[in-house]
């Protein structure tokens, strides 16, 4: 591989499609992908390699820098330096006919993100122009994990093309790659930066657990066991009878004391309440004044859970507590998103689910806070300030994905992080599991 032309391959499982986003571009995720190969002159299938000069370029043009979410946004990429392994000029297969992607059909090759309604065609002006070998269009939010938006015929002249509605809002890098050879190499063109800036519009949210209205994003963090929440200053005399009869003992406020102090939990007599400052500061990290800044500061957070030995030594404390805990549990933070996401997210990891699962719960921070979301934007001035807002009050994939690279780079494992990292005794690990995994 070369550096700064290949796209990284991640260090874990590949994230589901359901999170509402497309997996990470991995080998299993393009296990449908037909091996890339190029019609010799005597039509004879070869695997695409590169030429006697070197390499093959890919370059990529997008139509537009910035965007609003629902546009059109178009890719033009253009390969040179394209040969066959047989070292011969690529030409079209004779007899080829057109791809469905040049008819806006969808074919077992695209991997399409759930973020675009894609439709794909080539430059060829014929369907003879066509050869069979496709280009894979792929985005990022933080240049290390990719993602599927589609996959593009490449013509004969080494060109293609694709369209999508872009669905999701964010700062975004898109980049085209090409698979050379039977070894899994690729080459890939620079990086290009979008911003999509997000929509306002209110939409119909999913209903919390236990029917609670006085707080924000309340679910199921692990079912039966553990529920997730923003601050429960809000609750109403309804919802902590509903957390009453739910069985909750103990809630776990992740705030700083002084926001805790702030705007204090109202919870019902007789539960237990612990403050754990999981960031173990003062205040709340920075998450900064522009779109760039917010995206920054949240990865950087995100690795921190980790990488902090005095986080490290707050998450303990969390996962202790929970372990101890006689009845059901509830873990909340100021949004419950960001901290609240990390620990749910490492609960799930504990009790078996593997990290697609556990990003796919975390981003559903997106559904339950939508209006909320929709509002903060709404009221921002101009769409350098909506984009930043929507970054702040969101989560994005990248941030999850900071702590978990952070984790698996270091521990190799959940249980050796567990262990080694927060420093737990083999007897409260499995006290935490088979709490988090009760026998049916």
């Amino acid at each position: 591989m070369i550096a700064g032309q290949s796209r990284p391959t991640p260090r874990r499982p590949a994230r589901l499609a359901a999170a509402g986003l497309a997996c990470v571009v991995a080998t299993a995720c393009l296990a449908s992908l037909a091996e890339p190969v190029l019609a010799s002159a005597g039509g004879a299938a070869q695997p695409l390699t590169a030429s006697s000069a070197g390499r093959p370029k890919v370059k990529l043009k997008l139509s537009a820098t910035r965007i609003a979410v629902g546009k059109r946004l178009t890719f033009a990429a253009t390969v040179t330096g394209l040969s066959t392994a047989a070292g011969e000029t690529p030409s079209p297969a004779p007899g080829a006919s057109a791809s469905p992607s040049a008819t806006g059909g969808a074919t077992a090759s695209e991997s399409a993100s759930p973020s675009a309604t894609a439709t794909a065609s080539s430059d060829a002006g014929s369907a003879t122009d066509e050869a069979a070998t496709r280009l894979e269009i792929v985005y990022s939010a933080d240049k290390r994990h990719w993602d599927g938006v589609k996959s593009a015929q490449l013509d004969a002249a080494g060109k293609a093309s694709a369209a999508v509605a872009w669905k999701q809002a964010g700062l975004w890098y898109f980049r085209a790659c090409l698979p050379i050879g039977a070894s899994g190499d690729e080459v890939c063109s620079a990086s290009t930066r979008v911003k999509a800036t997000p929509s306002s519009k209110r939409v119909k949210l999913p209903k919390n657990a236990l029917g609670i209205t006085g707080a924000l994003n309340f679910r199921e963090a692990v079912p039966g066991v553990v529920y997730r929440s923003g601050k429960l200053s809000g609750l109403t005399d309804a919802d902590l009878k509903r957390l009453t009869k739910a069985g909750v003992t103990l809630v776990i406020d992740l705030r700083t004391p002084s926001i805790a102090k702030a705007s204090p939990d109202r919870l019902p007599e007789g539960v237990e309440y612990q403050l754990v400052n999981l960031f173990a500061s003062a205040t709340s990290p920075s998450t900064g004044a522009t779109p760039e800044a917010v995206l920054k500061n949240s990865v950087k957070r995100g690795a921190a859970f980790v990488t902090s030995a005095k986080q490290r030594a707050t998450t303990a404390k969390v996962l202790k507590l929970i372990a101890a805990a006689d009845g059901t549990v509830v873990i909340h933070c100021s949004e419950g998103k960001d901290r609240t996401g990390y620990i749910s997210a490492l609960l799930q990891l504990a009790s078996g689910a593997d990290p697609a699962e556990a990003m796919a719960d975390y981003l559903l921070s997106n559904s339950y806070r939508a209006n909320y979301v929709a509002d903060k934007v709404k009221a921002a001035k101009g769409a350098e300030a909506k984009l930043t807002a929507y970054l702040k009050y969101s989560v994005q994939p990248a941030f999850l994905d900071a702590s978990l690279d952070a984790l698996y780079d270091k521990y190799g494992s959940v249980d050796k992080f567990l262990k080694k990292g927060l420093g737990l005794e083999a007897k409260t690990v499995a006290k935490l599991k088979a709490k988090l995994s009760p026998a049916e």
